[in-house]
């Protein structure tokens, strides 16, 4: 504010400073008071105004029990934080001065400064009622109804104060703040604007204008409002906090790192600061740092979700399993995660669920859906009298087909179900997302068998027919983008152009990729000549039995990190995984091989952002790949339709059956792990007791409920014509 430059325009600063402290505007009186004191620093009456409302100190020229002078004290004792004991002297007025509307006012503040919002949307209503006009009773209503979460009531409040008083910045600024926590950011940004027009230094209101902007994906002018708020006011936290958000979007992390660090030097219990330099640290690949970072975040808020969780996806990277999975439980206290928790007893806690029932039910994406399943082996195991795992529709007959003695529901069809969580004879229920916290603690728990899903046959077939129409040589799977959120996507994803040095290898390569990306395809055959097998009825969205078969005719798959590398890995097929520097949780750090998926290899980035190494690296292993003539039989088809010809009473053809297969079980050439052999081995035994004994019921069993849970399908038969 400039100061007054004559003796009439002091007079008046005066006077209206006064008026502002009788009204309770008393941030308005005291910087009135104090421009008049920068310009005229003797001054008696600004000396004696401004100490009045700091100290509570009252003019004593009139009656020392005037109405007034109560007033005063009360504004006084407001004005210097003494919130309880102006709330009881308010209280005491409003009993002698009912229709006094400051007073509503004053009390109605109080009751907002304590977090009682309710008792205070109903003083500055009391206010209103007798002065319709107040506009700052106005503005208070509308920051606690926005407080409350009441947001179209507040905007309508702070619209009435602007009618009233149309130069009121304040309110301009806090109505910017409802309109964009409604989505409706244009409409933000002008009433920000509105308010720098009144009071270009607003620190507050630049601030907010910056960070509307940056919702609308302007980043770079937010980044331009930020730092003039903070040119004006170099103390505020919450500015130097956006901008390192936005900074942090722009993926200019260190300057990020600085601005999270500046605000929580102005601000040290600043949660989201610590929380959100967590995640900046967490992408520079400093994994320490940021689980420090989140700690101190949740020493400030024990019961910050985001801090909570994001701390256990840090602790899983860095091979921490047990505290990883402990907070890893967090994410069902996220107001957007979905399916929301069970909220029914008995919650399975990894106690034995031998002859009981236990209730799995999906959550998450595809991809988590299939890696967590890897755990459904282990449950079956524990010869639970029934298991039940619901999950998404377009898994169904995978699962079906790949757990056959676990009953598999779909989720969305709950009016089907015979078995649901409310069932009084369910004795357990679980998430999926929990079933590591007790089947893999550590890295040791994790099985070695290659694969615990099964293609459909005849699915399979057609797609290994398809692939040998193209040629003779290995036939290579490919996807390149992904993630479910934006930035997901883009530290995720790469170009299909990247992949060049791969595609002149001179194997067979297919499409993975879902979505439309016929463009991409038909632009590198113009550049290289090079032909990406693309198929119209290879859905990897919709039809994920299909999608499995194709994957599982394969002879490598090479993919970022997407569900088709969960399928891959599932299916046990040799797959190549491509990370970006900061990797997902899953795939731990500093390791070449993934536990989830023994199949699978891991291709880091050395640097964020930079694939060109990535892409020389796959290129070079691709070299070294052995291009081995090969053919796929499904070894648990040929299991089970042994079991039924026996079933059916064919013996001769059963008998023959029966050779062919143990010749190849026996062959080295079968890729068979060691634990399968193993496995294998006595239920092989009791197949031939049973065919000498001519026990022909029993070994159809052995076949189909012994052996086959056993089999990876497909399997390669190597060196075969």
């Amino acid at each position: 504010m400039t100061p007054p430059a004559k003796t009439l325009s002091v007079n008046t600063t005066l006077a209206s400073a006064k008026s502002y402290a009788k009204k309770g505007q008393l941030d308005e009186a005291q910087q009135l008071y104090r421009s008049v004191l920068e310009a005229y620093p003797q001054n008696q009456q600004a000396k004696k105004g401004l100490n009045a409302l700091q100290n509570g100190q009252v003019n004593q020229k009139n009656q020392s029990n005037s109405f007034q002078t109560q007033v005063d004290s009360l504004i006084a004792l407001y004005s210097q934080g003494q919130i309880q004991k102006a709330q009881c002297v308010s209280e005491v007025l409003i009993k002698d001065h009912p229709n006094n509307p400051l007073l509503f006012n004053i009390s109605g503040a109080c009751y907002k400064a304590v977090g009682q919002l309710e008792a205070a949307v109903k003083r500055f209503e009391q206010a209103l009622v007798i002065k319709p006009d107040y506009a700052e009773a106005h503005s208070n209503l509308g920051v606690t109804l926005q407080k409350l979460g009441h947001l179209d009531a507040a905007v309508k409040s702070f619209e009435k104060a602007l009618v009233i008083k149309p130069d009121y910045a304040k309110v301009y600024c806090n109505l910017g703040v409802s309109l964009k926590k409604l989505g409706h950011l244009d409409a933000a940004v002008k009433s920000f604007e509105k308010a720098l027009v009144i009071k270009p230094d607003y620190a507050k209101a630049l601030s907010n204008l910056g960070a509307t902007l940056q919702e609308l994906g302007q980043l770079e002018t937010a980044v331009k409002r930020y730092k003039l708020a903070l040119v004006i006011k170099p103390d505020y936290a919450k500015a130097h906090y956006n901008l390192g958000v936005t900074l942090h979007e722009l993926g200019q992390l260190d300057a990020a790192v600085k601005s999270y660090e500046q605000a929580l030097t102005i601000n040290p219990d600043y949660a989201e600061a610590h929380y959100n330099l967590g995640n900046t640290l967490k992408e520079l690949g400093q994994l320490d740092e940021a689980i420090k970072s989140y700690e101190q975040a949740l020493a400030i808020k024990p019961d910050y979700a985001e801090a909570k969780l994001n701390l256990s996806l840090a602790q899983l990277l860095t091979g921490n399993l047990q505290e990883g999975w402990k907070n890893y439980q967090w994410r069902w206290t996220l107001k957007d995660f979905d399916p929301k928790r069970s909220n029914s007893t008995f919650p399975w806690e990894g106690s034995p669920i031998t002859n009981k029932i236990l209730f799995v039910y999906c959550e998450q994406g595809i991809g988590d859906e299939i890696m967590f399943s890897s755990c459904i082996p282990d449950l079956i195991a524990q010869q639970p009298k029934l298991l039940i795992i619901k999950c998404d529709a377009r898994l169904k007959a995978l699962f079906n087909r790949s757990f056959p003695q676990v009953i598999i529901q779909d989720k969305n069809k709950q009016k089907d179900h015979i078995y649901s969580l409310e069932n009084e004879n369910i004795d357990f229920h679980v998430p999926m997302g929990d079933l590591p916290k007790y089947l893999r603690p550590n890295i040791n728990a994790f099985p070695t068998t290659p694969a615990f899903i099964k293609p459909n046959i005849e699915l399979h077939n057609k797609w290994v027919n398809r692939f040998n129409d193209i040629g003779t040589g290995i036939k290579i799977g490919l996807s390149w983008r992904g993630g479910s959120k934006a930035n997901e996507k883009k530290s995720r994803s790469t170009t299909l152009q990247l992949w060049e040095p791969i595609l002149q290898s001179g194997a067979h390569f297919v499409n993975l990729q879902y979505g439309d990306c016929s463009h991409e395809i038909n632009q590198i055959h113009k550049a290289t000549g090079i032909t990406i097998h693309d198929w119209p009825d290879a859905d990897p969205l919709k039809k994920l039995d299909n999608f499995s078969a194709q994957i599982a005719a394969l002879d490598l798959v090479i993919t970022i990190d997407n569900s088709t590398a969960h399928f891959a890995g599932a299916l046990g097929v040799p797959t190549w995984v491509l990370l970006p520097f900061n990797p997902d949780w899953r795939w731990l750090l500093n390791r070449d091989d993934s536990p989830w998926y023994p199949s699978i290899r891991l291709f880091r980035q050395q640097e964020s952002g930079n694939w060109t190494p990535v892409f020389n690296e796959v290129h070079q292993a691709l070299k070294e790949y052995p291009i081995i003539k090969t053919r796929t039989v499904n070894l648990s088809a040929t299991v089970l339709a042994t079991a039924h010809v026996f079933r059916e009473g064919d013996i001769t053809e059963g008998h023959t059956r029966l050779t062919e297969l143990l010749g190849l079980l026996d062959s080295e050439s079968v890729t068979l792990s060691q634990d399968q052999v193993l496995a294998l081995k006595p239920f092989l035994n009791d197949a031939l007791t049973c065919l000498k004994h001519q026990d022909y019921s029993r070994l159809a069993d052995i076949l189909e409920m012994k052996i086959n849970p056993l089999l990876i399908s497909p399997q390669t038969i190597r060196g075969g014509e």
